[in-house]
């Protein structure tokens, strides 16, 4: 069984889908952060969720749109727990909020731009 003799291609398998989660969860906590401080309005959270989704296909973490959507809302609500214990209370006037969320903006913007181009290749 491969539970109890993992094969060194499922353990990295296992291995690189656990730090994509990892890594959408941290970005979904610093946006949770920059739209309550009015870093990023409501329409940039949900253009940057949506990316996060396309990135969660893109990445082989998921396979299709909608298990990665389902995914990504697994990830949120981990993330919201980590947000609401963690950084609920940090202050919005913190100066690295503005770079954060230029960095925010500028991958999603490159996102969108990738996928515009891929979409666009025949």
């Amino acid at each position: 069984l491969e539970l109890f003799e993992p094969t060194p291609e499922s353990l990295n398998a296992q291995q690189s889908a656990s730090r994509l989660r990892n890594q959408l969860e941290q970005a979904l906590v610093a946006t949770f952060l920059l739209t309550r401080c009015n870093y990023l309005s409501q329409q940039e959270y949900s253009d940057t969720y949506n990316s996060f989704i396309r990135y969660a296909v893109e990445s082989g973490l998921s396979p299709d749109y909608h298990s990665a959507a389902t995914e990504l809302r697994r990830i949120a609500s981990s993330a919201g727990a980590s947000y609401s214990l963690v950084y609920s209370r940090l202050s919005c006037d913190d100066a690295s909020l503005p770079p954060a969320a230029a960095s925010v903006r500028a991958w999603r913007d490159q996102s969108a731009r990738t996928v515009s181009d891929s979409s666009s290749t025949p």
